[in-house]
């Protein structure tokens, strides 16, 4: 009996050493191999190739979410805990202690269990076969993921979840991480410079094409220096000829932390100036946008405008600080008529919109309304006072021509005496009348 357990003993280091040497990244520095003979298993699972993935909710009386379905190639990983009995691997086979699934994602651990002791023979060690039949995902295609769920013959997997979508994101956000890590262990060429660097040194765009960091950094800085946005792209020349540029976190990856900033800033100016209802704060002069999406509505909130730079609050049209809604803004008399003008004739209306968007076209409405008002006040204004200067005029006139002048007895025509005798004679009518009394003149002296 002793013969035996030596001899399982052996047959269990010479196992444990060469599975550590095969898969030093899936037992854990935690195992306690030598006295208790536990070893913890952290088994990332590797599908053999990118795979559409279906997460299906529970079946319920009420509401469901909807299905998703993604393409993996990683999933998270399942932690084993095996004990290794003495009369392993010749009498016994190994003991699982504990099954668990990182974001449980799988929720059958119990018939893992069977399915992996199932396998198990006489004399036979087992380790590596139940590695290999984790690691590589072939437990998902041989086990129901679920019984609530149907068996597809198809290449997809399917999941059972109560909340699709949020196991969704954290299988996405698993496969990115393990991506990048798989990716990180081998060593590439860089397209630029042609030399063989590792993993950790490059990066794989989302074209496939790889590059070394320091290449694509000093070429993408410089775009960046320059203002070419449109430059920050794959270097391979097939991809130069494609409109698609880099995407942020390929970026991020790549840049330092001051240029990458600085293509932020960019990136957001030039967004900034093609959205025709931006402003500046008149504070700081940062850039504003507006808070809530246009609606189409006429609002007089839409002229609010809160910097996030220095808090702010002012009015988009008259850049003054925030008056609230039902304060209208002064609109610029010169900018008004012509706006009346423009909106008369149908002429200019390019500016005219532009200038809606500006102070809201029901502010210009009240505007015009009030000017017209005004306009019309005055003109009702100045020919009162146009007939009453007229009055006064002939009332100064009358008063005038009757102390200076005397009128024809014939024809009524205002004759004034400048020097003379009052001997007159009409240039009119030709009466004779004597300018004292204004009677038609019969003697030589007459008054």
């Amino acid at each position: 009996m002793d013969e035996d357990q030596n001899i399982c003993s052996t047959l269990q280091l010479e196992e444990y050493e060469v599975l550590k040497a095969i898969y030093p990244d899936f037992i854990s520095n935690d195992s306690i191999f030598t006295n208790d003979k536990i070893i913890h298993f952290k088994l990332s699972v590797e599908l053999p190739a990118e795979t559409a993935v279906q997460i299906v909710p529970p079946s319920t009386d009420g509401p469901r979410p909807p299905e998703v379905t993604i393409t993996l190639q990683y999933l998270p990983p399942i932690w084993i805990d095996i004990f290794l009995p003495e009369e392993y691997p010749m009498q016994r086979p190994p003991e699982i202690l504990r099954v668990h699934v990182d974001a449980s994602w799988f929720i059958q651990e119990d018939a893992l269990k069977s399915r992996l002791l199932e396998s198990w023979q006489f004399g036979e060690a087992v380790l590596f076969s139940w590695i290999e039949f984790v690691r590589s995902g072939q437990f998902i295609y041989n086990l129901e993921v679920s019984p609530e769920l149907e068996h597809s013959d198809s290449e997809s997997i399917r999941l059972l979840y109560d909340n699709p979508g949020l196991l969704a994101q954290r299988l996405v956000d698993h496969n990115a991480k393990a991506k990048q890590h798989a990716f990180g262990l081998g060593t590439y060429e860089c397209a630029v410079c042609l030399t063989t660097q590792k993993g950790t040194q490059c990066i794989r765009l989302s074209c496939s094409h790889v590059f070394c960091k320091p290449c694509l950094e000093q070429f993408w800085t410089i775009a960046v220096r320059e203002g070419e946005l449109s430059k920050i792209k794959c270097a391979d020349p097939e991809c130069m000829k494609v409109k698609k540029v880099a995407v942020e976190e390929e970026m991020q990856g790549v840049l330092s932390a001051s240029v990458f900033s600085r293509w932020r800033w960019l990136k957001e100016k030039r967004e900034f100036e093609k959205d025709i209802d931006h402003s500046y704060c008149p504070i700081c002069e940062n850039p504003v946008k507006r808070p809530d999406p246009d609606t189409g509505q006429e609002d007089a909130w839409a002229r609010f405008r809160q910097c996030q730079n220095c808090n702010f609050s002012f009015c988009k049209a008259c850049k003054c600080s925030w008056h609230g809604p039902h304060f209208e803004c002064p609109v610029p008399l010169q900018i008004l008529t012509r706006y009346i003008a423009a909106t008369t004739s149908k002429e200019d209306t390019i500016w005219s919109q532009n200038l809606e968007r500006k102070y809201s076209s029901w502010v210009l409405r009240l505007q015009v309304e009030k000017f017209k008002k005004e306009a019309e006040r005055l003109r009702r204004e100045e020919l009162a006072q146009q007939r009453s200067l007229r009055s006064e005029g002939i009332k100064l006139s009358e008063e005038w021509l009757a102390k200076s002048t005397q009128c024809c007895p014939s024809c009524g025509a205002y004759i004034q005496r400048t020097e003379g005798c009052n001997f007159m004679v009409c240039s009119l009518c030709k009466q004779q009348f004597c300018y004292g009394c204004g009677k038609p003149y019969t003697t030589y002296r007459c008054c």
